[in-house]
């Protein structure tokens, strides 16, 4: 069950984030909400000269498909991509809450989805451990 969670939640992240990503090479309004343009077209729109919006499909990918397979030998690297993914989306909150002051919601929906499959994965995976200490007993 979760891995078909993380699955649509990934799914959905690549959508909204190809989404940000036509926006923010568009021209003029990016969107029709309040602080999308300033928040799309801002400095912090690019993280070490890439696209921040292009770094959420790369990293939404990578999650669809490190979860497509349950092998074990994949563990530590969804570890430590799903703790990157959630580190930087709070960083991206941060910078629209306390450094522009504006909000993109549709930036704001790619990160809860970058926060939500960090907890629910770290949730199984910490659920998964308990049961396997519980048996060594």
């Amino acid at each position: 069950m979760t891995k078909k969670v993380i699955l649509f939640l990934s799914g959905l992240g690549i959508l909204i984030s190809l989404y940000l990503l036509y926006l923010s090479q568009s021209e003029g309004v990016a969107c029709g909400l309040s602080g999308c343009n300033l928040v799309i077209k801002s400095e912090y729109s690019e993280f070490l000269g890439i696209n921040v919006a292009l770094l959420g499909v790369i990293y939404f990918v990578v999650i669809f498909f490190l979860f497509l397979f349950t092998s074990q030998k994949l563990m530590r690297i969804k570890i430590f991509i799903t703790t990157l993914g959630f580190i930087f989306a709070l960083y991206l909150i941060y910078v629209q809450f306390f450094i522009l002051g504006n909000f993109c919601y549709y930036c704001l929906i790619a990160d809860s989805l970058a926060l939500s499959i960090f907890i629910i994965f770290n949730w199984q995976f910490s659920k998964a451990n308990k049961q396997i200490h519980l048996g060594d007993k």
